[in-house]
């Protein structure tokens, strides 16, 4: 009797777990199909879409009911705590918490705000993966990439391809990047190159690492400074060390 009544707890326990893990929908109407030998729902209008923390807003989703997705179609809005997915056609995985988008998508956390053309969103993780034509502004400083992980626990970008950040003083090149937003510390790596125009001063290296709150900038491995100037009658004075 005693092992009967564990086992009924035990099913009972991932009978609510399963049901938890489920996409809730609602919508102004709903549609049931089978196609293929596949249960979906076609909802459209004023789509609420939940699960647990997740929720998903839309004009129109299909939903499949067995695989635990939903195929997101018209002014999508997917947020979580303070995270702000925007879109105008996604795909969400329930299973993984995991949504995504290939028609242009805008993330924001509250401190950073991510757009490009692609890019996933994983939910339990706290993690986008966005790439082609990547843009990240916090304040005035800007970064675009060919790719880019953001944490948002950690605050934290790794940005890769094509890396160029800027702000109001300076603009900095890389192959790659890790930037951490609270610290203000970017660590960069091969084709180094820092334009400061307002001192004219250039920088070159293979390995940079930049203390923001500290301002301290180290660059090794090949570095090389250039500063432009202007002598007393006009002509060009550049220094190379």
């Amino acid at each position: 009797m005693k092992h009967v009544f564990l086992y009924i707890i035990l099913f009972l326990s991932v009978a609510y777990a399963q049901e938890d893990n489920r996409i809730v929908a609602i919508g102004d109407s709903l549609v049931g199909k089978l196609v293929n030998g596949e249960s979906i729902r076609e909802l459209h209008g004023n789509v609420v879409m939940t699960q647990g923390a997740v929720r998903i807003t839309c004009d129109k989703a299909i939903q499949y009911l067995a695989r635990n997705e939903a195929d997101l179609i018209g002014k999508v809005v997917v947020t979580q705590d303070s995270i702000v997915i925007k879109t105008i056609q996604g795909h969400y995985f329930g299973n993984t918490k995991i949504a995504y988008s290939n028609h242009g998508i805008d993330l924001t956390d509250g401190h950073v705000q991510l757009h490009s053309k692609n890019g996933y969103y994983y939910f339990d993780e706290k993690r986008s993966y966005f790439y082609d034509d990547v843009k990240l502004n916090e304040g005035v400083s800007n970064l675009t990439s060919l790719r880019l992980n953001y944490f948002d626990d950690e605050d934290k970008a790794i940005a890769g391809g094509n890396v160029i950040v800027s702000d109001t003083a300076s603009t900095i090149l890389a192959d790659s990047l890790i930037y951490f937003r609270n610290t203000k510390n970017t660590f960069a790596f091969n084709n180094i190159r820092i334009y400061n125009s307002t001192d004219r001063i250039a920088l070159f290296g293979e390995r940079l690492e930049d203390y923001g709150q500290n301002k301290y900038t180290k660059i090794w491995q090949n570095p090389m400074l250039v500063r432009i100037d202007t002598t007393s009658t006009g002509e060009l004075d550049t220094l190379v060390i």
